[in-house]
């Protein structure tokens, strides 16, 4: 996995997140010399790590348990749909090759699945019996093959602005709550601002946006 550590290194100071994917990259060096089954599982934990940082970052109002239910198949799709909604991931590549690159990791997912039942009890949480064990030189191969898809993964997901993600918080808007008290009153000393962060966050984030934007326009 040493596309990925080198990634993550690179940007961990300024991305915590990349710190719990840095866990999952030790463990998988801890098995790089042991048994070729546990390897594979690490593998495709770490590929799930990604998709699904991909997917929090990108679309924060999904619930975090439905993500864990998905399968490795159904969190690559999501991923793709979330990063193709921004034209940010073009600075890696073409969006005709960014089709084909999800194309790829697809049938590059399902040979892992097939390999993963091959394997038996351990894909399951079990180490005995299993009727097949993944020779592990080709083990490290699969390992690093799939670090190559991740590293591209983590290419793309860094090149969109994840600013508009991130939550506004009350306090830092002080002119702006400022401004609809001053336009709507509320009995029993009641802050319209408040009430209406409280209870109507997208109508405040909207409010709070165009308010912004007007700020802006009178600046220039």
């Amino acid at each position: 996995m040493e596309k990925s550590r080198y990634f993550i290194k690179q940007y961990a100071k300024d991305h915590k997140w990349l710190s719990e994917l840095e866990r999952i990259l030790n463990h998988i060096d801890q098995q790089s010399n042991q048994c070729g089954d546990t390897l594979i599982e690490c593998t495709k934990s770490f590929l799930e790590a990604v998709f699904k940082n991909i997917i929090i970052k990108l679309k924060p109002e999904m619930d975090e348990k439905t993500i864990n239910c998905c399968d490795l198949g159904r969190l690559s799709k999501l991923a793709k749909g979330v990063m193709c909604e921004h034209s940010f991931i073009e600075n890696v590549m073409p969006m005709s090759d960014i089709v084909q690159y999800f194309s790829t990791l697809n049938q590059w997912i399902r040979f892992l699945g097939e390999m993963r039942n091959n394997i038996g009890e351990i894909s399951h949480g079990k180490i005995l019996p299993k009727p097949y064990s993944i020779d592990i030189g080709l083990a490290k191969i699969i390992s690093e093959i799939t670090d190559r898809f991740a590293y591209i993964l983590l290419l793309m997901l860094l090149e969109i602005d994840l600013s508009y993600t991130l939550p506004y918080k009350y306090e830092d808007y002080p002119g702006f709550n400022d401004y609809l008290d001053g336009q709507y009153e509320l009995p029993n000393h009641l802050i319209y601002s408040r009430a209406l962060f409280e209870q109507d966050y997208d109508a405040y984030s909207e409010g709070l946006d165009n308010f912004l934007d007007a700020q802006a326009i009178e600046i220039t």
